[in-house]
Order: C-alpha cells, then structure tokens, then sequence
C-alpha cells in the first residue's frame, strides 16, 4: 500500500451516504471494502472494480465475526472506517414501543457497528493514522421525539470516538452528524 493509499471499510455501503462514500474514495484511487444486508440493495455497485462487497445483517453476531474472517481474506488492511448504518425503527413514544424491537435498534446502531469495528481491527493498516468515522443523525444537539433507542446509540457513538481517541494514539474517530 502506497503512503496516501485509502483502504476504506464501509459498514451498511448500500446506505445512501455509504454508497456515495464509496464511488468517491473510489474515484479517487481508493480500494473499498464493504457491507450490506440485501443483495438486491448493491446492484448498483455489481460493474464496480476496487469495491469488495461483502455480505452482513449487522443484527447478528456470527454474521459479524464471518464478515471479519472474509475481510481478512482479501488481504487489503484498512486505514479508514466509515460506519453508515442507521436504522430508525422502533418509531414512537418509549413506552409504546417493543422493548425487544428498541434493544435491537441500539445493537444495529451502536454495540454491532463497535463488533465489526472490534471484529476487523486486527486488519488494519499497521502505519499512519487510522481514521474512524460514525454518521451520527438526529437527536446529538436536542431531543429526537419518537426515536430513542436510534438517538441514544448514535450518542454512544459520539462518547466512544472520544474514547477510541484516547485509547489510542493511532486511531483519530469522529462521529458525523449528517442531519
């Protein structure tokens, strides 16, 4: 890998800002890793060389660690990882909404993105800095009304790059408000 080269791993790549990320480090010599949940979701992407798409519903646990396992196996360490996934169900009061459904939305939108950050961080890029973003939506400034469990992992997000940060002198994070 060449000095300035970006390897970039994108979490949810077929998300509208995750998929405009990607043809843009593209287009500008990047090589791009990625995932999604839907294969219908990543047709656009079917013509592309220098993205490797890479099949995982972040709900689930073991389809994280596989997806570390094929990163690993392409052979292309990252030094920027852009994490783009956000679900905004359960919509609604807190009290109105499935317990089960909201604690899932705060795994998909925090804990599983932190999995998969956790999951490929052994395939790194061993020099340089190491840039980690999270797009952050609505709710960082103000109240998010009817989208807690979204709004309340998005900030888990932003105290965990202020971690990261700390943590680790090679990692700068950032978390993105994008709304």
């Amino acid at each position: 890998m060449t000095k300035n080269a970006q390897n970039v791993f994108v979490a949810a790549i077929n998300s509208d800002i995750g998929r405009q990320l990607a043809l843009r480090y593209k287009a500008a010599g990047g090589h791009v890793s990625g995932t999604y949940r839907n294969p219908e979701s990543i047709a656009q992407f079917q013509d592309e060389d220098g993205i490797d798409l890479l099949p995982c519903d972040i709900s689930r646990s073991e389809d994280i660690e596989a997806t570390a396992e094929r990163f690993a196996k392409i052979g292309r360490p990252w030094n920027t990882f852009i994490g783009a996934v956000g679900q905004l169900a359960p919509i609604g009061p807190f009290f109105e909404t499935d317990r089960e459904e909201w604690a899932e939305s705060v795994a998909v939108n925090s804990m599983n993105q932190l999995k998969l950050l956790h999951a490929i961080y052994p395939y790194r890029c061993q020099e340089g800095i190491l840039k980690v973003a999270f797009l952050v939506g609505g709710g960082i400034n103000n109240a998010f009304t009817n989208y807690s469990a979204y709004c309340v992992s998005k900030l888990l997000l932003i105290k965990m790059c202020e971690l990261l940060d700390d943590e680790y002198p090679n990692v700068h994070a950032i978390a993105i408000g994008t709304g």
